[in-house]
Formats: structure tokens, sequence, C-alpha cells
């Protein structure tokens, strides 16, 4: 039996770490790994069972700043090393390789790859955004932390 999370960013000051939670996030999942190590929800073999983080994604549009590509991108380098140390999750996928015209048009671009706008029917590829690199060398944790140091934003 496998868990299956769709988690959702938000700064809201009620992601308290505490089982009670009403949001789970990459700012307090260890609250949901932390529920599933209770005695009452491991296997009838006593572990923990898997966590599975699906369709996870980072928009590289802000509708008060405009194009956040950067952003976009530390986003998912955080989140990916968040989920690497916790041994309770098993995978953790992306929502999008390229992003879909239907979402990006109301700014919803999770793709690491901006799509073709013109064609609002067809989800095709056009421009390399700045998360690809860092999907690419996410391995090379130094590396990946140089690229996306940010200022304060």
């Amino acid at each position: 039996l496998h868990t299956v999370v769709h988690s959702f960013p938000t700064r809201r000051s009620s992601d308290l770490n505490y089982f009670n939670s009403p949001v789970i996030n990459f700012a307090n999942l260890n609250v949901l790994t932390d529920y599933f190590c209770q005695e009452a929800l491991k296997t009838p073999s006593g572990h923990v069972r898997h966590i599975i983080l699906t369709e996870q994604g980072f928009t590289a549009y802000s509708p008060t700043r405009g194009d956040v590509p950067e952003l976009q991108a530390a986003a998912f380098a955080y989140s990916y090393y968040l989920v690497d140390s916790n041994p309770y999750i098993d995978a953790y996928t992306l929502s999008r390789q390229v992003d879909a015209p239907s979402e990006a048009k109301d700014g919803l671009k999770l793709g690491l790859w901006e799509c073709d706008m013109s064609k609002p029917n067809l989800i095709e590829a056009t421009k390399r955004r700045k998360i690809w690199q860092v999907f690419r060398d996410i391995y090379k944790k130094n590396s990946t932390l140089e690229q996306v140091s940010l200022q304060n934003p």
C-alpha cells in the first residue's frame, strides 16, 4: 500500500508543524511523514508505509512579479533536497515537462520548458527554463545550489 500526496505550496501562517495542520506542503513535509510513523499507521510488519509525492510543481509566473523562473528553479531544488533527506518518501515526480497552453494562459507555468502559446491545443516545447538545468544537475548538489542562490526576492 502506497500513500500518494499532492502538496500545494503556500505562505499561509496556518502551515504549522502539527498533525492537524490544514495544509501539508514542503515547508512542513515532516508532518506527513511523522504522522505515518505512528504505530497505528504502520504496516502489519511494523514498517512505515511508502509515500509518493506526485504531480508536484512550481509555477514560473507570479501575478504580482511576472515571470519568475529563478524562483521556480530554487523552489524545485529546495523541495528536491527536502524529499531526498526524508527516508520515508520513496518517489517525487514533477507535474509537467512542458507547459500546457491551457494552464499557461492562466499563469500556471509548471514546465521545465516553455510552450508554444500560438498552438493552444498542442503541447510543444519552445525554450528551456532555468529549472531544466537544475533538474538535469540535481545530483550535483553544490553546483545546483550555486545555480539557484537568490538574493531575497
